[in-house]
């Protein structure tokens, strides 16, 4: 009992307690000496494992930062995306604006030429009726006066035609510069979306493994799910850019959908042309025809 008593009064010394201490109370100093030391035991892992539990955050911290760096250029590059993107628009908002009113011009001016083209084919029929009327009266001298009015109609048809097929071919030729920049739009497209695939396929194979060092912290965990949702903007923008370069496709397959009706129109109108001229090379034939006969019986 007595080398008990030493033995604790040597610890209270070595701890710095120089109280007294009675007999009676050795009991419960040695149970909270006992205490103390479990505790210190205890206090020492305790700071083992935040000590390396900071160090591992240290690390895992260190692996990250290159994420953070890859993430601040994702953002920029996305707001740069973005901005383009913007301006794309409205460039696309214009330019369809540009096509719808050239589609109404074009569309006003097909009519008139079919308008014109009525107006020529009444003025035609009216000409073949009024030579077919005085066909029997006509003598030689009426010939001159007659071919004079062919020419003269050959002559304003074949201006009004003219004139109808260099706006045709104008028209023909802003649709193919319309197409031609609608085609380096979508070069533009493509190489962007190609671009944010390779991102997003990047960030879905892992990049660097941050994951597994990660694993067990909050803090780390919110980066992770910063990171997918970034990657889930970055899809979003994805199929966003999808469906503009589908509309761009669109309006270039409109465009060139326009040019072929155009160049068909432009063949038709040729086409008629060619046969107002035929009609008028019989109907002065007819005519020479007709008088050549009445010359003859009257010589008879």
């Amino acid at each position: 009992m007595e080398s008990h008593f030493k033995i604790l009064r040597k610890k209270l010394n070595d701890l710095g307690y120089t109280q007294p201490l009675r007999i009676e109370c050795v009991p419960l100093v040695n149970k909270l000496l006992s205490d103390l030391k479990t505790t210190t035991e205890n206090l020492q892992k305790c700071m083992t494992i935040s000590k390396n539990a900071l160090d591992e955050l240290s690390s895992i911290e260190l692996c990250a930062e290159p994420h953070k760096c890859d993430n601040v250029k994702l953002i920029e590059e996305c707001n740069d995306l973005h901005l383009a993107f913007v301006h794309f628009k409205e460039q696309h908002e214009k330019l369809q604006k540009d096509l719808r009113t050239q589609n109404t011009i074009l569309d006003d001016r097909l009519a008139e030429c079919e308008a014109e083209k009525e107006t020529l084919r009444q003025k035609l029929n009216g000409l073949k009726a009024e030579l077919r009327t005085n066909l029997n009266c006509s003598t030689r001298s009426s010939r001159p006066s007659l071919r004079q009015a062919i020419k003269e109609l050959k002559k304003e048809n074949m201006s009004s035609a003219e004139e109808k097929y260099s706006i045709i071919q104008n028209e023909i030729r802003k649709l193919k510069e319309d197409k031609l920049e609608l085609l380096k739009n979508n070069e533009i497209l493509k190489s962007q979306l190609e671009n944010r695939n390779q991102e997003v396929q990047r960030l879905l194979d892992g990049g660097r493994p941050v994951n597994t060092q990660a694993r067990g912290y909050d803090n780390i965990d919110k980066k992770i799910g910063a990171l997918q949702d970034e990657i889930c903007a970055l899809k979003a923008d994805r199929s966003i850019l999808g469906a503009q370069l589908k509309g761009a496709l669109a309006k270039q397959h409109e465009a060139m959908r326009r040019a072929l009706h155009l160049a068909e129109r432009n063949k038709q109108l040729e086409k008629e042309m060619k046969d107002i001229d035929q009609i008028a090379l019989q109907v002065e034939a007819e005519c020479n025809k007709t008088v050549k006969s009445n010359s003859e019986k009257m010589l008879r």
